[in-house]
């Protein structure tokens, strides 16, 4: 099965998007919501990509997403910061 992405068209309606379509928009600094099977989690991340995660990007996820913010650290960093692994 070919994973599909849900972007939002000029006009304001939504459409599933291609990967490339995706990955377009977060090489252009967008945050996209990601969706899975309804059968799975049922659940959408937002994502941006780490060059762009301005303060406005992060303030997006956190008030209106409302969920956590995850971002991959070097095992260096996570020492250095003293965080333990989440899994």
């Amino acid at each position: 099965m070919q994973p599909e992405t849900k972007a939002q068209s000029a006009s304001g309606g939504s459409a599933l998007a291609t990967i490339d379509q995706a990955l377009e928009e977060l090489k252009n600094g967008k945050v996209i919501l990601v969706i899975d099977d309804p059968d799975r989690e049922n659940e959408g991340d937002l994502i941006c990509a780490a060059e762009h995660a301005t303060t406005e990007n992060v303030n997006l996820m956190a008030s209106e997403a409302k969920g956590l913010i995850c971002m991959p650290m070097s095992a260096d960093m996570t020492k250095k910061l003293g965080l333990e692994q989440m899994v």
